[in-house]
């Protein structure tokens, strides 16, 4: 029952952290930590009633593994805090989670799910910005006509001839003349979308803790905050709001949650994702 319940919990709270993500692109910190709190809490609980501390180990080591992992992602800039240290609530629940709907999991639950988190952040982040390239699709024309085309198709031709290579050693190799040129296409487009889809100007009342701030912005000669700083913090945004700086170049994240929604689902109810290809 306690799994159950757990289960259902999730589900509630990363459904309404999906929304406040795509909505607002942040986490609320009471949704993160509250989840910590039932992980840790529920497993306190439930290991005095059976006079066993091993579920609330349980759930220390899960919480320590993802705060470890959450911070990795976070000071490399690959997601924000938010998304973070709702990975730790995952991490707080599920530290020694039994296979309740008889998933096919080979490894771990918290293993099994950062595979499927992989695989579905990968192929959810190409379609996110698949969606912003149509979605801005003059500006991603714009931006893809001031560059050197003629270096790039140059480069794609040579790419592609060297592709070609392994095939006169092992005609089962063809798919390598397919894969990378593709391969350097699709990094090249995603590039593209990145630069001239995912920065936005906004006016200090609209900045949010935790954005990525991506031109440097001073106050009276005085730096303020900029690209090399992790994020903007509270206080950096008052001082913002407080000088005449009328607008901030922010890079706009892809919303992440909805990857960890699905990579949950996936491994709760189906298993590894991985087991069904090779």
């Amino acid at each position: 029952m306690l799994y159950l319940a757990f289960v259902i919990i999730t589900l509630i709270w990363l459904v309404f952290a999906c929304f406040t993500d795509l909505k607002k692109r942040e986490v609320p910190n009471w949704l993160s930590y509250s989840l910590i709190l039932i992980g840790l809490g529920g497993r306190l609980i439930y290991g005095i009633i059976l006079s066993n501390s091993e579920p609330f180990l349980y759930g220390l080591f899960g919480f320590g593994v993802f705060f470890i992992f959450s911070n990795l992602m976070y000071y490399s800039k690959q997601w924000g805090g938010g998304d973070g240290k709702l990975l730790m609530g995952l991490g707080a629940i599920y530290g020694d989670y039994d296979n309740l709907f008889h998933a096919n999991l080979y490894f771990p639950f918290l293993v099994e799910f950062l595979i499927n988190l992989a695989v579905v952040g990968a192929v959810f982040g190409f379609m996110w910005s698949l969606f912003l390239g149509v979605r801005n699709y003059n500006k991603l024309k714009k931006y893809i006509l001031k560059q050197n085309l003629k270096a790039y198709i140059v480069f794609f031709i040579l790419i592609f001839i060297l592709s070609l290579i392994p095939i006169y050693f092992m005609k089962e190799l063809y798919l390598f003349a397919i894969i990378i040129p593709l391969m350097f296409l699709v990094l090249f487009f995603i590039q593209c979308i990145d630069k001239s889809c995912m920065y936005k100007y906004l006016k200090p009342t609209g900045l949010t803790e935790g954005d990525w701030i991506a031109e440097e912005v001073k106050v009276n000669g005085k730096l303020i905050v900029g690209p090399k700083n992790l994020c903007i913090t509270q206080k950096q945004i008052e001082i913002i709001k407080q000088s005449n700086i009328k607008q901030v170049l922010v890079k706009d994240g892809i919303p992440f949650v909805p990857a960890f929604l699905i990579a949950f689902l996936i491994t709760v109810f189906i298993g590894n994702l991985a087991l069904y290809f090779f």
